[in-house]
């Protein structure tokens, strides 16, 4: 096959510019956008095109494009997996250290009713829940407290609190 003259690679260019549903007509009418002034004739396009093997070429170019996308799609999936793995961590570690806070009674943390420390643990059940979808594990069921270890430190909460209202 010859060397291509420079304008036929310009043409080629913008030819592979176009995408898949590129044509010859729609290059002749961009080139003539590009390049004012110069005339492409539709039949040294196709005479080009044969030539110099465009219609193979441009299936390369179009398998690379899309490599290179479904490559830059799955990169940015799986960094937002890993985030979304880091934030569930960030919570966990946050929701843990909040109950060992509880349950020693140094924390501000208000569970003052039996629902409201069902909601917080039923919340950290949830988040162990997402961060095993996004490792893309089948999710299991988990549980931080047991109902039961739920009731005794609700029980032991409200045991100590009537006891501080008692004293006072």
């Amino acid at each position: 096959m010859q060397r291509e003259p420079e304008k036929a690679r310009k043409a080629l260019e913008i030819y592979l510019s176009l995408g898949p549903a590129r044509s010859l007509v729609k290059l002749v009418r961009k080139y003539t956008e590009i390049v004012p002034g110069e005339v492409l004739p539709l039949p040294t396009v196709k005479y080009w095109s044969r030539h110099y093997g465009w219609a193979s070429q441009a299936q390369e170019h179009d398998q690379t494009v899309q490599e290179a996308v479904k490559t830059e799609v799955m990169k940015q999936a799986v960094q937002e997996r890993v985030d979304g793995v880091k934030l569930c961590d960030s919570l966990l570690f946050e929701g843990v250290k909040m109950l060992e806070q509880f349950a020693q009674r140094e924390t501000p943390l208000r569970l003052d009713t039996p629902q409201d420390m069902r909601a917080f643990v039923s919340a950290m059940n949830d988040t162990i829940k997402v961060r095993e979808l996004l490792e893309g594990n089948a999710t299991s069921r988990h549980a931080i407290m047991t109902d039961e270890e739920i009731e005794t430190e609700i029980a032991a909460y409200e045991a100590e609190r009537e006891t501080e209202n008692t004293v006072h």
